[in-house]
């Protein structure tokens, strides 16, 4: 289900792509599954109309979140980094988010798996910059940009970073020559 979720993401039908996931998080807490229950969750939360609450999505993050092991620190890293994508993007709670991002670096920092902490590195961009927070943003990439050679990614990590770092240098370029 969480495949053919993402064939239909790649073909742009969002809805069916979020469904899917919904589907395989509910197929997973029944069958006791936490890894494919977190995969359907940051599947489901990584897509949405800005503004717009979903309450299924919200209910499947925290359902992952209780659900999973004392010590899965990457995991639930992972799954807080996309509670704060999904705070800020869907429900406009930039306070609240922040404070999430902050708590999923925490742990992905602690778990040293190199993979969640690039995950969560690019999910705070994402979350400082809907809060326009300049430093925050400049010292989260210089420690994503130092972490990205180790990190075991595919194409779409690659696409999703390079997304982010281009206009995330020029802004930043940009401020330090009005401060200069």
């Amino acid at each position: 289900l969480l495949r053919l979720s993402w064939a239909h993401q790649r073909l742009g039908d969002i809805d069916r792509h979020k469904e899917l996931a919904l589907l395989a998080g509910h197929r997973a807490i029944d069958a006791h599954d936490e890894d494919v229950l977190v995969e359907a969750a940051i599947t489901r939360s990584s897509y949405g109309l800005a503004g717009i609450a979903d309450p299924d999505t919200a209910e499947l993050l925290e359902l992952a979140l209780a659900r999973l092991p004392p010590r899965a620190d990457a995991l639930r890293a992972r799954l807080l980094a996309a509670r704060a994508f999904y705070l800020v993007n869907y429900e406009g709670r930039g306070d609240e988010a922040r404070r999430a991002s902050l708590d999923a670096l925490t742990l992905a920092r602690h778990a040293g798996d190199d993979d969640a902490l690039g995950e969560v590195l690019a999910g705070r961009l994402f979350v400082l910059l809907a809060g326009s927070d300049v430093l925050g943003q400049s010292s989260t990439l210089d420690e994503l940009r130092a972490l990205v050679p180790r990190l075991r990614r595919g194409e779409d990590f690659d696409a999703a970073i390079h997304r982010q770092l281009a206009p995330l240098d020029q802004c930043l370029e940009q401020e330090r020559e009005r401060n200069r």
